[in-house]
C-alpha cells in the first residue's frame, strides 16, 4: 500500500520539502499547490470567544467563561448574554466591557459573528479590522 504524504496547510516545512523535489507523480504537489490556494483560516470566531472569555474571567464569572469556551448552541449562548447582563446590571457600568459582551453573545445566539464582533471592536473605539488586528496580538494568533 502507497502511503500518499499530504502536508498540513499549517506547516511551511512540508511546503518547502514538497517544492524542494519533483513531485509531479505521487501527488504531493496538489497538495502543496491546494495550499497555496487555500484561503487564510477565518479565525473571528474565535478572537470573539477569546475576548469573551477574558472579559468573563475578569468579571469572576468562571463558570460563564467555561460555558463560553465549550458553547455550540444557541442556547448556551442564550445563557451567556443573560449571565452578561445580569453582572452589568448587579456590578454596575464600572466593569469595561460587560455591555459589549453581553450584545456580543446576543449576536453569536444567532450565528451572527460579524455583528459581535462589531459590538467588541465599537466598545474598544476601533474599527473591525483594527479589532482583529489588536486582538490576534493580544491572544498570540
Amino acid at each position: 500500500m502507497s502511503h500518499r504524504v499530504r502536508p498540513s496547510p499549517a506547516s511551511a516545512r512540508h511546503v518547502e520539502r514538497a517544492e524542494a523535489h519533483d513531485l509531479t507523480t505521487d501527488g504531493v504537489s496538489d497538495a502543496a499547490r491546494e495550499i497555496y490556494t487555500m484561503p487564510a483560516a477565518d479565525d473571528r470566531a474565535a478572537l470573539v470567544r477569546g475576548d469573551l472569555i477574558d472579559t468573563a474571567k475578569r468579571a469572576g464569572l468562571r463558570c460563564v467563561a467555561l460555558v463560553i469556551e465549550l458553547a455550540s448552541t444557541p442556547e448556551h449562548w442564550e445563557a451567556v448574554a443573560a449571565d452578561f447582563r445580569r453582572a452589568k446590571m448587579v456590578g454596575g457600568s464600572h466593569r469595561p466591557g460587560l455591555a459589549a459582551a453581553y450584545e456580543a453573545a446576543e449576536a453569536l445566539m444567532r450565528d451572527d459573528v460579524n455583528r459581535a464582533l462589531a459590538y467588541l471592536a465599537n466598545d474598544c473605539g476601533l474599527s473591525a479590522e483594527e479589532w482583529l488586528r489588536v486582538t490576534r496580538a493580544e491572544q498570540g494568533r
